[in-house]
């Protein structure tokens, strides 16, 4: 019984070690069949720079329609969405790589059999457009590009890229095309919210009206979105140096000339100084430099002109002030004087007529109807502002014409006695 025991856990040992070299096989070739997986993924993208080299010389020098037209389609195969960041940059690469002016009818031509090839997949007819487009704007034929973007609008304006690709070229015909290369930007950022591409863009163009005499009426609404899309493009892509030459002329538009002045700098230092186009893009940056101190030169002007203009309205403003009451001053006087005249005249016309007494109580009703009038004069011309004053005039009006009443009241009761006194002798020599 125990010698079966000892069998059955030997067969028992056997099958576990039987199981275990199994698993380990499919473990082993488990791994394998993954290493071959992303040595086919490595090999496909060498085989991808190969292709934009391949492909490059096939546009200017194949002239095996059947063959370029498949050699393309395989290039656009390996190809991301046309909607991301990716597409574009191999694109640029692909047309970086084109000969220039003198291969240039050729590699057109090209581009437009296949293209304008209905019969063929639109991704590939689209990525021969857009090679097209690009190309035509990098040798700066921009209006053959906006033409054929109007052209074919009814074949590719589907596309999220389309109106990206017509904001470009519309920015690049002059002033009189901005706002509405702004629009085809903005229509693409809404169609494509995550290619730093796309949102550059958009930021590049709104610079570049800002900076234009021709401003929007919503500057502030536009300048403030383009830091955003651009802000989010740089934490898409934080290393692109062309980025940060746009968010330095954003700053400056803004008035932050010392985060401009960092961005710029920034700038110059990650573009690498073994680059094709080093020299152009250092010249640019460099203008983006001297645009940033012309554009604080102009706001300090500006800012010191503001202060000025106020100072001199402030000024303006109390030296009207003064005149206005000198003049009221002035014609209070004149009043015065009018009403002293006046005063004298009929002081002089009644005290011909009348006893001394009389003509002291007329000379004093006189003045209080004098300084009565002239407290209503200054009411009349000052207004509110003058109550105070023309109320203490009315009170001393009121007071003289008190002591003209008992001035009136007491010479009459002392001309009654004098009187008496006049008549008295009269009456006693009658009584004798």
């Amino acid at each position: 019984m125990k010698k079966a025991n000892a069998c059955e856990k030997e067969q028992i040992l056997r099958c576990v070690a039987l199981e275990k070299r199994n698993l380990t096989e499919r473990v082993f070739y488990s791994l394998r069949n993954i290493e071959d997986y992303f040595l086919e993924v490595i090999s496909m993208t060498e085989d991808m720079t190969v292709d934009v080299n391949e492909i490059a010389k096939d546009l200017c020098e194949n002239d095996d329609k059947s063959l370029l037209v498949k050699r393309f389609s395989d290039f656009c195969a390996l190809l991301e969405e046309e909607s991301s960041r990716n597409y574009e940059l191999i694109i640029t690469d692909l047309v970086a790589k084109l000969p220039g002016e003198q291969c240039f009818g050729v590699c057109g031509d090209h581009l437009e059999k296949i293209f304008q090839n209905n019969t063929l997949d639109e991704k590939v007819r689209y990525t021969a457009f857009f090679v097209y487009v690009t190309y035509l704007r990098r040798y700066k034929h921009i209006n053959k590009a906006r033409n054929a973007l109007l052209t074919h609008e009814h074949e590719f304006k589907n596309f999220p890229t389309y109106d990206h690709l017509l904001s470009m070229v519309l920015s690049q015909l002059g002033p009189e095309n901005l706002h509405a290369a702004l629009s085809a930007a903005e229509r693409a950022c809404d169609k494509i919210s995550d290619n730093a591409g796309v949102l550059h863009s958009y930021a590049a163009t709104a610079a570049q009206l800002l900076e234009d005499f021709d401003k929007p009426h919503n500057s502030e609404s536009v300048l403030e979105k383009a830091l955003e899309r651009l802000a989010k493009a740089l934490k898409l892509t934080p290393d692109y140096p062309k980025f940060y030459s746009t968010q330095a002329r954003l700053f400056s538009l803004n008035g932050d000339f010392i985060e401009a002045k960092k961005a710029i700098e920034k700038a110059i230092d990650l573009e690498p100084s073994s680059g094709k186009d080093y020299f152009i893009r250092y010249q640019d940056y460099q203008a983006v430099k001297i645009a940033i101190k012309h554009q604080q030169a102009i706001f300090e002007i500006s800012k010191k002109l503001s202060e000025a203009e106020g100072n001199i309205k402030s000024i303006s403003e109390k030296f009207m002030s003064d005149v206005e009451k000198a003049k009221m001053t002035s014609i209070e006087a004149v009043g015065f004087f009018a009403g002293v005249i006046g005063l004298v005249v009929s002081g002089v016309s009644v005290s011909a007529n009348i006893n001394v007494s009389e003509s002291i109580v007329v000379i004093l009703f006189l003045t209080a109807a004098m300084v009565f009038s002239f407290a209503a004069f200054s009411f009349i011309v000052h207004g509110i502002d003058n109550l105070s004053r023309a109320a203490f005039m009315v009170l001393i009006a009121i007071i003289i014409s008190i002591v003209a009443i008992v001035s009136h009241a007491e010479f009459g009761r002392a001309e009654g006695a004098v009187a008496a006194l006049i008549e008295l002798p009269d009456i006693e020599k009658q009584a004798k």
